[in-house]
């Protein structure tokens, strides 16, 4: 059975991604108009943001959440982003920290780990760089050429990258 329905926002392909952040555990949507955060238990809004971009086209990656900063990004020449999200008394209160309009992921979501994130990014080709970002800035630290479409993750405090381009 229906167990809640909240707000009237128009899906991505994105996964939500379920969170806690100063303490109150949220669930974060990726939707048309921008991210949205509500109460798990009772589908309750506890924050919205706003993109950078407008949506035209399908996002894939999920949002990436690490301590309270909150990140996004999607192809199709929208970019990414970072938000910081804060409960201040009552309010939740979210503001942005960078975007990057050449920062573009098509099909993976990136890691965070230790303040940065990690994944593979533009071009959206077998030529995608393996990029390492500061988090709070949005600067990139380094990048490593020829990682194409696949996925990152952190094992054990180092990262495996999948290529999905390999023959």
């Amino acid at each position: 059975s229906l167990a809640w329905r909240s707000q009237n926002e128009a899906m991505t392909h994105s996964t939500p991604v379920l969170t806690t952040i100063d303490g109150v555990r949220q669930l974060v949507f990726a939707t048309q108009s921008g991210l949205v955060s509500l109460n798990p238990t009772n589908g309750n809004l506890l924050w919205k943001a706003a993109y950078p971009f407008t949506y035209s086209t399908s996002f894939a990656a999920s949002p990436v959440v690490h301590s309270n900063i909150v990140f996004m990004t999607a192809n199709y020449g929208k970019g990414s982003f970072a938000a910081r999200v804060a409960l201040s008394n009552t309010t939740w209160v979210t503001t942005r920290l960078w975007t990057n309009a050449n920062l573009l992921s098509h099909w993976m979501t990136p890691v965070a780990y230790q303040g940065h994130l990690y994944g593979q990014f533009t071009p959206d080709s077998a030529d995608a760089q393996l990029r390492c970002i500061d988090l709070q800035t949005g600067a990139l630290k380094w990048a490593t050429n020829g990682f194409g479409r696949g996925a990152t993750l952190i094992v054990d405090g180092g990262q495996l990258a999948i290529n999905g381009d390999l023959p």
